[in-house]
Formats: structure tokens, C-alpha cells, sequence
């Protein structure tokens, strides 16, 4: 997110949610990520996932 042009016109700082300054000892509730709005201002709260697909095919 800190170098795709895409997220980086949106947001212009990016944490982990362990690393966060303002998380104040809360804990993880599935955020991933805390980016900050580049033109709003604000915080937006990233739940980050990844889905491995695996196929398999069957030779006819």
C-alpha cells in the first residue's frame, strides 16, 4: 500500500495495527492495517486477508 500509486493517492501513512501510535494498548479485533486518509484526513481501519486458490484438474 506504500508504493501502488492507487493506495498511495488514497493514503499517505500506513501501520500494522500493532504498530499504531494512537492504538493505545487496545487489542486486535481483525484490523490489519491503519492507513490515513490523504485528503479527508481520518483513519480508515483495513482488514487484510488472503485467500490461497488452488485448483486441480483431472486429465480426460
Amino acid at each position: 500500500m506504500t508504493t501502488d500509486p492507487t493506495w498511495t493517492a488514497r493514503f499517505d501513512e500506513v501501520w500494522l495495527w500493532q504498530d499504531w501510535p494512537d492504538r493505545d494498548g487496545k487489542p486486535d479485533t481483525g484490523i490489519g492495517l491503519v492507513a490515513r486518509k490523504r485528503h479527508r484526513g481520518g483513519w480508515c481501519a483495513i482488514q487484510v486477508a488472503l485467500k490461497i486458490l488452488r485448483y486441480s484438474f483431472q486429465a480426460r
